[in-house]
């Protein structure tokens, strides 16, 4: 305490438990509380103007052999400080049969996602169709966030992927507002709830 004090000074070391600690218990008790409760959304398509980015492209990927060196080394690179080996994950998806999507911005790679069919999935949130898709993953890196990319890829890539045979979903944390917010303006609707799923049981 003493250190404490003599850091901050009395008050300031008031201000800092009020304005820096107390947020922060809350905020991690809330996440302990609900880290486990996940929303699941349905695709149905965008609302109002469909969204147009100019100078996107995506492709679909079956493979970590697929993706050309230059995808490969910037996945890794954009993923380096995650805790995890990213080349791990990759492989580990690509054998449970995922796809992955990777976004390009005027060539640069400015995003990902995963699907993987509903036939690949020993259980789920909601009982799944052969043609279903679960997209995760979904990630728009930094420097081309803001730019309304997502709801434009959702819209490009999944009706391709489903060819009026299946639907989407995906789920979300339930402390995650800002994913919550974006995902419903890419076009998802709330279905239901359930608790987090392990990779061994999905």
């Amino acid at each position: 305490m003493a250190m404490l004090i003599g850091k901050y000074g009395f008050f300031g070391l008031i201000r800092h438990v009020i304005g820096r600690k107390i947020p922060e218990f809350i905020r991690n008790t809330y996440r302990r509380i609900f880290r486990n409760q996940h929303y699941v959304f349905r695709y149905i398509g965008c609302k109002g103007d469909i969204p147009h980015v100019d100078g996107m492209r995506i492709e679909r990927y079956e493979s970590q052999e697929d993706l050309p060196k230059t995808v490969l080394d910037e996945l890794l690179e954009r993923h380096a400080d995650d805790g995890r080996p990213y080349r791990e994950i990759l492989e580990r998806e690509f054998q449970h049969h995922g796809n992955l999507w990777i976004i390009f911005m005027d060539g640069a790679v400015a995003g990902q996602c995963w699907y993987r069919r509903g036939k690949h999935f020993q259980h789920w949130f909601i009982p799944l169709e052969q043609n279903d898709i679960v997209i995760f993953g979904n990630m728009v890196f930094p420097n081309w966030r803001g730019r309304r990319i997502s709801p434009a890829m959702m819209h490009q890539a999944i009706p391709e992927v489903l060819k009026n045979s299946g639907k989407a979903h995906l789920d979300i944390v339930q402390w995650n507002v800002p994913a919550l917010r974006a995902i419903e303006r890419s076009g998802f609707v709330k279905i239901g709830q359930g608790k987090a799923l392990s990779e061994e049981d999905v």
